[in-house]
């Protein structure tokens, strides 16, 4: 009998056994449920050997998703002095733990869809088709300058410091900016050519492994040590961890092998993201900060109050502490079933949401048609979730995630649920081939899907919109940037433009 029949049956039969009095026990027993399952899963696509599986999107996306995200791993850590750990804004089920018993049954069930969509022959054919469109296939098979890396690398981090140096970049922003109206204007203009540094430092990281010359070293550490700062300054833990996983991904890329010494620094650097740089945001974003007119002044004021409060700051920055921290941080059970909570007992009638089921349908208009030329802005989803259906800390400014799960449903119930799932393993399988191609557009396409599709978002329809950009517009973009021959490849043989139709 096919396991995962035999797997869904099981889900099905402890979530309504009857006899189960305790609802922490069946918490726990579905998620152990989903941690067997999705090892099972994984080591059968472990032993096809078909290359890059610990980079691999369905590898990250378990890991991830449902290790983390939905608990398979995070859950166990989380059982602190005989209960689990439900986030003090979580309250509404803290007497009510079915609603996590809920969400757990339907994580296991989300993976079940997620592993029928990505063993489909769909992902594979939407591949081979867009691949297969003339101008996308020379894109493929054309190859990035050197010289053009390197010149767009300094035009990155002349914006991001030009930012720095007037007080408009991450956290620190000077009002008199605001107050002359053009703060946002010039932040958002150089903001798109500052964060294009993460493209040419994932270019440099394959180029310095496959180089090894002193010029990609110099180039290399130099833009390590500029992505740290930046993200520190940001306040960004993303920000300040994703260096060292383009170069995990980049070392694993051209050697096949995982380094060791990323691998620790990736640990390292999380560590740091969840302590120091989580700090450094919350004291910036504080109400007693003042914003300086000389931002270089922020991390030294802000030193001079680690050191002020080190006696208390002591015990968050051992492992331990930091590890819950991070645990906490990156698990949306809790929100998952206050999610579930607000549709099945409490209704989403009243609420000032759009439709949920609609907004996903509009997303390949979304990611072609910007939103100002629609004439609407996004719709504040974590804002909306925080003030209305956890109704916590009213009018801050501030948003929390509800995972995609909880969006779904509240969208269209478990259906909703396990149709979106299903489609995630269908992109899971498609961006793959990606980098089993031998250019580095290619593989820049992939790393763009990974970072969209290893974290599923909990607006659903923007891993869409963000997944079909990545996949039609920005590799041209890139193609254009990077391709000193971009023209002369697009001319076809007779010196006419290339058919794409």
């Amino acid at each position: 009998m096919n396991l995962r029949f035999i797997y869904a049956i099981l889900v099905c039969i402890i979530y309504w056994m009857p006899g189960f009095q305790n609802e922490g026990l069946r918490f726990y027993v579905l998620t152990t449920l989903l941690l067997f399952f999705t090892i099972y899963e994984l080591r059968r696509v472990y032993l096809r050997r078909t290359g890059y599986f610990f980079i691999s999107p369905i590898f990250l996306a378990n890991v991830i998703t449902f290790g983390l995200v939905f608990g398979a791993i995070a859950n166990y850590f989380l059982l602190i002095d005989g209960a689990y750990f439900v986030k003090n804004f979580g309250y509404k089920v803290i007497d009510e733990p079915e609603w996590l018993s809920y969400t757990m049954f339907l994580a296991c069930m989300a993976s079940l869809a997620v592993w029928i969509g990505y063993d489909s022959k769909l992902g594979e054919n939407f591949f081979k088709r867009i691949t297969s469109i003339p101008i996308y296939k020379k894109l493929y098979e054309s190859e990035v300058n050197e010289s053009r890396v390197i010149f767009f690398t300094l035009i990155a981090y002349l914006a991001k410091f030009y930012l720095f140096g007037i007080g408009l970049y991450g956290r620190i922003v000077s009002e008199e900016y605001f107050e002359a109206g053009t703060g946002f204007k010039i932040g958002s203009q150089l903001r798109v050519l500052g964060d294009l540094s993460f493209v040419t430092f994932f270019f440099i990281s394959i180029l310095k492994f496959r180089q090894h010359s002193f010029k990609m070293n110099v180039l290399f550490y130099g833009c390590l040590l500029l992505e740290l700062f930046f993200g520190f300054i940001y306040g960004a833990r993303s920000a300040f961890i994703a260096p060292f996983l383009i170069i995990l991904i980049a070392y694993y890329y051209v050697s096949r092998r995982i380094g060791l010494v990323s691998l620790f620094m990736v640990g390292v650097s999380t560590y740091l993201a969840f302590t120091i740089v989580l700090d450094f945001k919350n004291y910036v974003l504080g109400k007693e900060f003042l914003r300086p007119t000389n931002t270089i002044e922020v991390v030294s004021n802000f030193n001079e109050n680690q050191n002020r409060f080190v006696t208390t700051k002591k015990g968050r920055y051992d492992l331990n502490s930091a590890l819950n921290a991070t645990l906490i941080s990156v698990t949306f059970v809790p929100e998952t079933a206050v999610a579930i909570r607000q549709r099945d007992k409490i209704g989403m009638d009243g609420l000032t949401n759009p439709n949920i089921f609609i907004t996903i349908l509009k997303f390949p208009l979304d990611a072609f048609v910007p939103r100002f030329i629609q004439g609407e802005n996004e719709f504040p989803w974590g804002f909306w979730f925080k003030e209305e259906v956890i109704e916590v800390n009213k009018g801050l400014k501030y948003s929390v995630a509800m995972s995609p799960i909880g969006w779904l449903y509240m969208g269209g119930g478990i259906w909703l649920v396990l149709a979106g799932f299903w489609f995630y393993g269908v992109l899971l399988k498609f961006a793959y081939p990606f980098i089993l191609q031998k250019s580095l557009f290619s593989v820049l396409t992939y790393i763009m899907l990974l970072s969209t599709l290893y974290n599923l978002d909990s607006i659903y329809s923007n891993a869409l919109i963000y997944t079909c950009r990545y996949v039609f517009i920005y590799p041209i973009i890139f193609w254009i940037m990077f391709d000193s021959k971009f023209f002369k490849t697009l001319k076809g043989r007779s010196g006419g433009m290339v058919n794409i139709r």
